[in-house]
C-alpha cells in the first residue's frame, strides 16, 4: 500500500512546528504605537437605546476615542453582509458592526473604546452611560414562532429568516405513515459554543499614504472576511486587505467569521493613524458570541 493510499493517515504539515511551541497567536503580533480596543455589550437582550454619554469616558486616560453607530454611519459606511443565503426569501436584517437604536441579544456591541491599553479602554468603558428601554424578549427556542412571542425584527413578526425544505417529504410521510411503528421524539440541544484555544482577535491599521486599510485576523479564512469587511466599509470597498497568517491550531469556529469588531478595528482609520487591536476572551464568546445556538429538532 503506498504511503497516500485511501485509508492511509496522512500527517498534518504543521504538527512539528506547534508541538515544539512554534505556534504563533494574535497576542504574539505587535506594533510600536498600537492602540487598543475594548467592546462596551449590552447587558439586555432587547432594549432600545434612549441615549450614550461618553463625554466622561472620553477625558480618561488613554482614551483616544469613543465609536458608536451614529459614527460609523457619519462615515458613510454599510451593514454587514450575510456570506451564507439558503435561498431568495431569506431575511437579511440591518448589521451594522455596532446596535443602532436597539440592542437583539445580550451582549450586542454598543460602543467601541480605543486606548493606549486595554484596561484603560475598560476603564473608560465602565464609565459610559447608556439610558436603554428594555422590551419584551424570549429565549426559548421552541416558542420563536408563536404568536404572542415578541418580535425580533418588526419586517419579520414570525421570527422566521427563512425556511429550507429538502428530499421527499411526501415519500418520508408515506414511509412513516405505512410503517408498522413509527417512534416519536424531540430533540432538544441546548447551546452549543465552541471554546477555541484563541479567542477572536484584529489588528487593523489604516495607511494615509494610500489610504489602505489592512486587517490581520486569526480566523483561517482571510478572502472572505476581507471581502465582507470591504462591502460594510461603503468608503473602502476596493482598499480593505484583511490577511491571516498559518500561525496557530485551535481556533476552528473563528474561521469565516466577519463579526462586527473587524469593522470597528478598521474604520475611522482616518481620524484615529494607528494600529488598533482588539482580543476577545472566552468569557465574551461564551456570553455575547452570536453564533452560539440553541436547537429543537422536532418531527412534522
Amino acid at each position: 500500500m503506498g504511503e497516500f493510499d485511501v485509508g492511509q493517515p496522512v500527517p498534518r504539515t504543521e504538527d512539528p512546528r506547534l508541538l515544539t511551541g512554534g505556534g504563533r497567536y494574535s497576542d504574539d503580533y505587535n506594533l510600536p504605537h498600537q492602540l487598543r480596543g475594548y467592546v462596551l455589550r449590552s447587558p439586555h437582550a432587547h432594549a432600545d437605546i434612549l441615549s450614550i454619554d461618553s463625554a466622561a469616558a472620553s477625558g480618561m486616560p488613554g482614551v483616544h476615542a469613543i465609536l458608536t453607530a451614529e459614527d460609523y454611519r457619519a462615515d458613510g459606511h454599510g451593514d454587514l453582509q450575510c456570506a451564507s443565503r439558503w435561498n431568495e426569501d431569506q431575511y437579511q436584517p440591518p448589521n451594522p458592526p455596532l446596535a443602532l437604536g436597539r440592542v437583539r441579544h445580550v451582549g450586542e456591541a454598543v460602543a467601541f473604546v480605543v486606548a493606549d491599553t486595554v484596561d484603560q479602554a475598560k476603564d473608560a468603558a465602565e464609565s459610559i452611560l447608556v439610558d436603554y428601554a428594555e422590551l419584551p424578549a424570549n429565549t426559548v427556542t421552541a416558542v420563536a414562532m408563536d404568536d404572542d412571542t415578541p418580535a425580533v425584527w418588526e419586517e419579520r413578526p414570525n421570527n422566521e429568516c427563512f425556511y429550507e425544505q429538502r428530499g421527499y417529504p411526501e415519500e418520508t410521510r408515506a414511509a412513516f405513515k405505512a410503517a408498522d411503528i413509527v417512534v416519536e421524539r424531540t430533540f432538544p440541544i441546548t447551546r452549543t459554543i465552541t471554546n477555541t484555544i484563541e479567542p477572536r482577535a484584529y489588528l487593523g491599521e489604516y495607511n494615509a499614504t494610500d489610504q489602505r486599510y489592512t486587517l490581520y485576523t486569526g480566523g483561517s479564512s482571510p478572502a472572505i472576511s476581507g471581502a465582507v469587511s470591504g462591502c460594510a466599509a461603503a468608503s473602502i470597498p476596493n482598499r480593505c486587505w484583511c490577511c491571516g497568517p498559518r500561525t496557530k491550531s485551535g481556533g476552528r469556529s473563528n474561521g469565516r467569521r466577519s463579526g462586527p469588531r473587524r469593522i470597528s478595528a478598521t474604520t475611522r482609520g482616518a481620524t484615529i493613524i494607528r494600529w488598533r487591536s482588539w482580543h476577545s476572551t472566552r468569557t465574551v464568546i461564551s456570553s455575547a458570541c452570536m453564533c452560539a445556538r440553541w436547537r429543537r429538532w422536532a418531527p412534522s
